[in-house]
């Protein structure tokens, strides 16, 4: 046998070598940390919203607002390790942006971990355990959300139900302050309970 085939065989051997190395090293279907709702399709939105580890058995879903918190899921991690020390960042499942373009599916969401969105009340651990949480960015003290926004919250609120049979009147919307709670200034909330499926 030549040298020049040795080197041929041993060339071709260890390409194909790496190319399977590689190959499987390559992560399965990904998870999409965020997706754009007018870009999907009912069949997609459910692909995306549901390609996780096995789902827990959410029974609620509780709404809050960014208190006036910008930005997205980062800048709400940020803040919550910074002024409240809560080493985990916060505790949402979900992040909806101002424009309703832009949904943030967290981490807490692709692992089906508890929530740690409710921290003022005794029963927290119990909320947190079996509720989903989403954050609409923005503050309903002081200025209306966006129409794009509230729509795409009814979406993901529906595709929410559905999946997990959970009926309107475990919907929560808890807009208030800090210390209070409350279903928030400006948030229409006769308008987006009309809109639930029962």
């Amino acid at each position: 046998m030549s040298r020049t085939v040795k080197i041929l065989g041993a060339m071709i051997a260890g390409i194909t070598l790496v190319s399977g190395a590689l190959l499987a090293l390559e992560p399965g279907p990904s998870f999409r940390p965020s997706i754009q709702l007018a870009a999907y399709g009912p069949e997609d939105v459910e692909t995306a919203l549901f390609n996780t580890a096995p789902s827990r058995m959410w029974k609620k879903i509780v709404i809050h607002d960014s208190r006036g918190i910008e930005g997205g899921q980062a800048e709400l991690d940020d803040v919550r390790r910074r002024v409240y020390h809560m080493e985990n960042g916060a505790g949402y499942h979900f992040v909806l942006r101002r424009d309703g373009d832009r949904l943030e599916l967290c981490s807490r969401w692709r692992d089906q971990l508890p929530g740690a969105f409710i921290v003022h009340d005794k029963a927290a651990t119990a909320w947190n355990e079996e509720s989903i949480g989403i954050c609409l960015i923005g503050n309903a003290q002081r200025q209306a959300f966006d129409p794009e926004q509230l729509k795409a919250l009814v979406r993901l609120v529906g595709e929410l139900q559905a999946r997990y049979r959970i009926p309107a009147n475990q919907v929560y919307v808890d807009l208030g302050t800090a210390n209070t709670r409350t279903t928030g200034g400006t948030f229409p909330l006769a308008a987006f309970r009309a809109q639930l499926a029962k």
